[in-house]
């Protein structure tokens, strides 16, 4: 949960209310900062319910389906560019293997000074 006031993040504190555990979430920023209270505070026991009645809404098969192959393809396209980097790093060590044995292989004599 983000603070509407100043933008920071907000922690969530839990109280026991008539028996039953009620989220508050407090925006402690500036209170830990600066030492001066707290910029806000909401109590999330509907807040809560809201955001998980549009959850339950958001998630169907059709969605999960489309977020299963949406992953499938951001690994596809993870392995492709390990791939590739692997092949660069083989490529940089035999251009830096046959400058080594071109390096040894000149005649020291042929040298011109």
């Amino acid at each position: 949960m983000v603070c509407g006031v100043c933008g920071s993040r907000m922690t969530v504190h839990y109280h026991t209310r008539q028996t039953r555990v009620v989220p508050e979430y407090v925006c402690q920023r500036d209170g830990a900062d600066h030492i001066v209270s707290v910029c806000q505070h909401v109590f999330g026991a509907h807040l809560d319910q809201a955001v998980g009645q549009l959850l339950v809404g958001t998630v169907t098969p059709l969605t999960l389906e489309i977020t299963l192959s949406v992953q499938q393809e951001i690994h596809a396209r993870l392995d492709e560019v390990d791939r590739l980097r692997k092949k660069q790093v083989e490529r940089a060590r035999y251009e830096a293997d046959l400058a080594q044995r071109r390096y040894l292989h000149v005649d020291l004599a042929n040298r011109l000074l």
